[in-house]
């Protein structure tokens, strides 16, 4: 009985992968206990530490919902981008992990490896020769835009190295048969929607383009079965999004970095940014280079080849062309919205640019996918894909294989420029400790011990030092603000911030709780502390720390690093100086200022609040010079209410820019707030840029203070 020899050729891809994953990563991010080579970098220190968080995090309901990482403002896995395909299962074994477990080294091999052996099952329909198709797989693997997202400016996207789900879908709409049609493009969504929110995005609309082909098209499907198809879609990734957090939040978006802020290029295609010896940059790189496009070398000159092939009339090159539209008209109408959107109405052509207007509501919906050049990811592929049929129909097999070994050669070989930057990066090591050397002091472990939260006032999203105290809680199993999140809710922000400047203004900090503040909160808090609650600078950071006076086991801080009440208090007759050259200007800018500047310091907000500290000895009256954003002849006054402690004070109409003074005359019941507050509200504030010739000033200015004095 003769037995079948078995086909090994699958291996030969992967082989190709995991050379190119060493070539181009290097050994040491396979060590899942190794995380020196994402600490020190924005976005995968974001990835890591939502994923250590979520993993000490309680079980929740939906379970990807991460409570400990930003606490008013947590949403859940999906937005540190932390790939919720690996990390829900993963949590479920977490008491089995070491403790400096990651899983994104071994996401970016497993993605090099199924991203050769897709592109070899994409190839295999349009060839049989095993070596035509590997060298094929190189165009695929070393794909300057995939490889760029392992290390980008901000750091790495190891999610959106993933790519392999785009050839995913693009095998299932080239393949011939439909078999399985339904449950493999439900899996691929449902894999999609678990990874990352783009590649989502990407697979459903060439997975609709498809499904589309398939029953008004080719008319291979029913309307009851697209029907069906689309119903169990849409329960299975709704299902899984709703789980994973995707709604945990209604994500606010950035509008200065909205649609059209990473639009790709028109030349993207052939600007290697830096990535190939021979062709120079010649675009200006969008923001954070999100418009990187670069096709490499290598499939630039597969795309020369397959002009001459389209030229040959007798291969019937263009005849299958129009044959293949013909059954993928709606592919064929995505191949055309992609690049449109891809470029956004904020078009780059070369070091040109120019904006075409568009509705305000259609830009709101662009907005969701904001980095708009990922969308031309699948034509990326499709014209390789064109590039490797045409060529292998065109010319003879030998010809062909030189062909498609000189691209593979070129495609790796010059994209190494880019490449073996970001491998020598990957290769720096950084460490937990490197984060946590701004806290060295021994005041800090004693409070991880006391605290099982830490609040960084004001709570922003991705505040100042976020990654030294988001190490330093993740060590000590505390909760945090201190994070860094692809989206945030900007209502449950704003409402975090009025709780947290509510509890300052009222002195009732939460026992639990260790506040760190920026320095324009510190004259409130000194003032309204109970005597219970501790107030240090410590390694340059203001800490808040109820209850620590009265706290048994909790060390004494150092007497020189404490700020006792009077610490911003003035003398009567003293100049404040609100110029950049006062050291203690930020202690009483509460809100609404601008940067200073060597005279003083703008308003830039409708309202502005200045806080002080009671002198000691009780002042008469306190004198205010200021200026007035008035322009002549354009705009004339400055309309502003005064409120002393949230009382109205006075009203102003100001015309001069100069030399403006207002006394403020102290009463016995202002002197029963613990703290002087003073809060301007402005009617009418402008724009430099708009009244002023050659002055580029965005600010919307109303009054700006230069001294201060008690009297």
């Amino acid at each position: 009985m003769n037995l079948q020899k078995r086909d090994y050729s699958f291996l030969y891809p992967l082989l190709l992968g995991a050379v190119a994953f060493f070539m181009v990563v290097g050994f040491a991010p396979l060590n899942p206990n190794n995380p020196d080579w994402i600490l020190g970098r924005l976005d995968p220190t974001q990835h890591y530490l939502g994923w250590l968080f979520y993993r000490n995090g309680p079980w929740t309901f939906p379970v990807g919902l991460s409570p400990l990482f930003g606490q008013d403002l947590s949403s859940s896995i999906v937005y540190s981008d932390s790939i919720p395909l690996l990390a829900i299962p993963l949590k479920a074994i977490g008491v089995l992990l070491p403790d400096r477990f990651h899983y994104f080294g071994i996401w970016i091999f497993a993605s090099f490896l199924l991203q050769a052996w897709l592109a070899w099952k994409i190839l295999g329909l349009y060839s049989n020769s095993k070596i035509l198709r590997l060298l094929g797989c190189g165009l695929f693997v070393f794909f300057p835009p995939m490889l760029w997202r392992i290390n980008t400016p901000a750091g790495g996207h190891s999610a959106l190295v993933g790519q392999f789900l785009i050839l995913w879908a693009l095998y299932l709409i080239l393949r011939p048969t439909q078999n399985k049609r339904t449950l493999l493009w439900v899996l691929l969504l449902s894999t999609a929607v678990l990874t990352h929110f783009y590649l989502f995005a990407i697979v459903s609309l060439l997975w609709l383009a498809d499904l589309a082909n398939r029953h008004f098209i080719q008319r291979d499907i029913s309307a009851k079965s697209a029907l069906k198809e689309i119903l169990l879609a849409l329960i299975c990734t709704l299902l899984l999004a709703w789980q994973a957090g995707y709604f945990a939040i209604s994500a606010s978006l950035n509008s200065e970095r909205g649609y059209g802020f990473y639009g790709m290029n028109v030349l993207g295609l052939i600007d290697s940014q830096g990535w190939s010896y021979f062709l120079e940059s010649k675009t200006n790189p969008s923001s954070w280079g999100e418009g990187f496009a670069y096709l490499g070398l290598g499939a630039i000159i597969a795309g020369l080849f397959t002009l001459i092939a389209l030229f040959k009339t007798s291969t019937g090159n263009i005849s299958a062309l129009k044959a293949f539209f013909r059954n993928h008209r709606y592919l064929g109408v995505l191949i055309i919205f992609l690049p449109i959107f891809a470029i956004s109405n904020r078009v780059g052509l070369g070091d040109l640019s120019f904006t075409y207007p568009l509705p305000a509501w259609l830009l709101k919906m662009a907005d969701t996918l904001r980095s708009s050049a990922r969308l031309f990811w699948p034509v990326h592929y499709l014209l390789i894909i064109a590039f490797f049929v045409a060529i292998v129909r065109t010319f003879s097999h030998k010809v062909a294989l030189g062909i498609i070994a000189v691209c593979f050669v070129l495609q790796a070989g010059d994209t190494s420029k880019g490449w073996l930057h970001n491998r020598k990066q990957l290769a720096t090591r950084h460490s937990a400790e490197e984060h946590n050397h701004n806290l060295s002091n021994s005041f800090w472990n004693a409070a991880g011990k006391h605290y099982s939260d830490l609040t960084i006032v004001p709570s922003v999203n991705r505040p100042p030092n976020w990654e030294n105290f988001s190490i330093y809680t993740v060590t000590h199993h505390m909760r945090t603000n201190a994070a860094h999140m692809a989206r945030v809710d900007l209502v449950k922000q704003e409402a975090s911030n009025i709780k947290l400047n509510q509890q300052i203004d009222a002195g009732s900090f939460d026992q639990g709780t260790l506040y760190v503040v920026e320095n324009r909160f510190v004259i409130a808090a000194l003032a309204t502390a109970p005597d219970s609650t501790e107030i240090a600078k410590i390694d340059t950071f203001n800490v808040i720390a109820p209850g620590w006076n009265e706290c048994g086991n909790c060390p004494p801080i150092d007497p020189k690093l404490i700020l006792t009440r009077d610490r911003y208090a003035s003398k009567l007759g003293e100049v404040i100086s609100f110029a950049n050259s006062s050291p203690n200007r930020s202690y009483y800018f509460r809100s609404g200022w601008s940067w200073s500047e060597d005279w003083g310091t703008w308003s830039d907000s409708k309202t502005a609040t200045l806080n002080f500290s009671w002198p000691q000895h009780w002042p008469k009256l306190l004198n205010l010079k200021f200026d007035t954003f008035v322009v002549k002849g354009k705009h004339l006054v400055q309309e502003i209410d005064v409120k002393i402690n949230g009382v109205f004070y006075k009203k102003l109409f100001l015309t001069h820019v100069y030399e403006n003074e207002l006394d403020i005359f102290l009463t016995p019941e202002m002197k029963k707030s613990k703290y002087l507050s003073i809060e301007f509200e402005m009617h009418n504030l402008a724009r430099p840029v708009d009244l002023i010739e050659d002055r580029p000033d965005h600010r919307k200015l109303g009054i700006g203070v230069r001294s201060a004095v008690f009297r």
